[in-house]
C-alpha cells in the first residue's frame, strides 16, 4: 500500500480493530491474535508511519496487553518498538528481539500522544508479572518512563507514573533503586504530589 488513500484506509481499519478490542464486554482478542494481527501491528508502529496510524497502532497493542496472561505474552515482538517510542534506544541483544529495528529508527522522535501510549500499553505488560517486567527492564524501558514524568503534562505523567508503578512492583528492588537514580526523578515526584 502506498499514497494517501492507502494511508487513510489502514488508518481507518486499526480504528476499527481498536474500537473492536475496546469493547468492555468480551473484546475478540484471542480472533486478532489467531488472525495473526501482532505482525501487522509491529510493522504499523515503523518509526516515519503517521502519528494517527502509530497511536492507533500503539492502542490496538495496548488493548491487547489488557487481555489474559497469553495474550499480553503475544506482544513480546512489539516490545521493542513501544519501549522505542518513550525515546529509548532498544537493547539490540535482547532474547525477543525478532525485527531489524536498526532499519526501522530513524532520528524522528514520536509526538507525546504517541509516547503516552506505548506507554499505557508497557504498564499493561508490566502488570502481568515478573518475568514480562523483567523483558522489558532489559530492554531500557525504566529510563524513558522516569523521563515521562518529569514533564507537566498531566495525563501523560499519570500514565508514565503508573506503568512505572508496574514496572518496578515485585520483591526485587532493583528496579526501584535504578527509578531513584534517574536525575530529576525524586523532585518531579514530589512536584506531582504536591499538585495533586
Amino acid at each position: 500500500m502506498c499514497g494517501k488513500g492507502a494511508q487513510m484506509k489502514r488508518v481507518n481499519a486499526l480504528r476499527q480493530l481498536r474500537r473492536l478490542l475496546s469493547r468492555s464486554e468480551l473484546p475478540p482478542v484471542d480472533v486478532v491474535l489467531k488472525a495473526g494481527a501482532i505482525p501487522d501491528l509491529v510493522q504499523c508502529l515503523t518509526f516515519g508511519s503517521p502519528d494517527e496510524q502509530l497511536l492507533e497502532a500503539a492502542w490496538c497493542l495496548t488493548n491487547i496487553a489488557a487481555g489474559q496472561p497469553e495474550e499480553t505474552k503475544s506482544l513480546l515482538p512489539a516490545l521493542p518498538l513501544l519501549v522505542a517510542h518513550l525515546g529509548a534506544e532498544v537493547n539490540q541483544g535482547s532474547l525477543y528481539h525478532q525485527i531489524n529495528l536498526f532499519s526501522l529508527f530513524c532520528v524522528e522522535k514520536s509526538s507525546l500522544p504517541v509516547a503516552e501510549q506505548c506507554a499505557w500499553a508497557l504498564g499493561n505488560v508490566a502488570g502481568e508479572g515478573e518475568d514480562l517486567r523483567n523483558v522489558l527492564l532489559s530492554q531500557g524501558a525504566l529510563s524513558p518512563l522516569a523521563k515521562m514524568i518529569l514533564l507537566d503534562k498531566g495525563s501523560t505523567v499519570r500514565t508514565a507514573a503508573w506503568a512505572l508503578s508496574n514496572l518496578v512492583k515485585g520483591p526485587n528492588p532493583s528496579a526501584a533503586n535504578e527509578l531513584i537514580k534517574i536525575g530529576g526523578v525524586i523532585d518531579a515526584i514530589i512536584r506531582h504530589l504536591s499538585k495533586a
